[in-house]
């Protein structure tokens, strides 16, 4: 059996990324799980623990570990060796490159994923495993039959590295994770889970899905359908061009390309509009400037 250096393969990564890719990453796979499992109610929750230390003038504490649950389909034996294959090919239909689970260990010092799911011959499992870092993608696993359990995963992110943090506010945590997942939401032919991110105890929770339905958050200006005919061959494709207001987003005014709910090119909006490098604002309310970010 071939083995890889998987500390070597991590420590290569030149990718652009940052401490949302690995959450990102996790909570994709968690709605692609939900998908397979064509669950009606979808849920992801998404829990943030926190380092354990004095709090002073209500300040939070840096956020050390998170935790992503998901009521998909689950690790079942075909989907578990799908993940032990390095650049697996189980979700080239829908983007995937079979890489992006590496990005856990880029960011977290201990990785582990416990699951309860239907196997194809019916009988209820429950499975876990440690990420490895040495030759083994999967380590410490450990399955054992169980009784007629709900479909359960959660993965664990534990220990952030040492120099890498979270923002700490969790108002602030969920709006850029709805920049990144925003596909998912805005898609017609598309039910997204319910998407919620809470503190561990539970103390304080929000949900993603709700910001769609609030005009202050998001709010979607125009959409135009538009086709596209290939000129060396007789292709013609049809494309959706939908326009929306971010206003809380602090990055620059973007294209953003997709496919199969995936982001596939993001490119800012200045690189053809010059005058879109500069901040936009709406009206001016109580005498406050309201800003106005523009995502295509």
């Amino acid at each position: 059996m071939s083995k890889i250096n998987i500390q070597g393969t991590v420590d290569n990564i030149r990718s652009k990324s940052n401490v949302y890719t690995p959450l990102i990453e996790a909570i994709v796979n968690a709605i692609d799980s939900i998908i397979e499992a064509k669950q009606i109610k979808g849920e992801v929750i998404i829990k943030v623990i926190r380092e354990n230390s004095l709090q002073f003038d209500d300040t939070l504490s840096e956020i050390k570990s998170i935790e992503i649950h998901d009521n998909g389909v689950g690790f079942r034996q075909r989907n578990r060796d799908s993940f032990d294959t390095l650049y697996s090919l189980s979700k080239k239909s829908s983007g995937g490159k079979g890489f992006g689970r590496f990005m856990y260990l880029k960011y977290f010092a201990d990785v582990k994923v416990h699951s309860v799911y239907k196997e194809e011959d019916g009988k209820h499992n429950e499975r876990s495993f440690t990420f490895g870092r040495e030759s083994e993608i999967i380590v410490n696993e450990v399955i054992k039959q169980v009784e007629n359990l709900e479909n359960k995963t959660i993965v664990y992110l534990n220990n952030l590295v040492k120099e890498r943090n979270y923002d700490k506010e969790l108002e602030t945590i969920s709006r850029k994770l709805l920049e990144r997942l925003l596909i998912f939401f805005i898609n017609d032919k598309f039910t997204c889970p319910e998407i919620t991110l809470q503190e561990f105890d539970g103390s304080k929770k929000i949900v993603l899905n709700n910001y769609l339905s609030s005009d202050n958050e998001i709010k979607l200006v125009d959409t135009t359908k538009f086709s596209i005919k290939s000129q060396r061959v007789s292709v013609e494709e049809s494309f959706t061009l939908k326009v929306f207001k971010i206003y809380f987003s602090k990055t620059d005014s973007k294209v953003i390309l997709t496919a199969h709910n995936r982001e596939v090119v993001e490119s800012m909006l200045h690189n053809y509009v010059p005058e879109f490098i500069d901040e936009f604002y709406d009206e001016i309310i109580k005498g406050e400037k309201k800003q106005k970010r523009t995502t295509r």
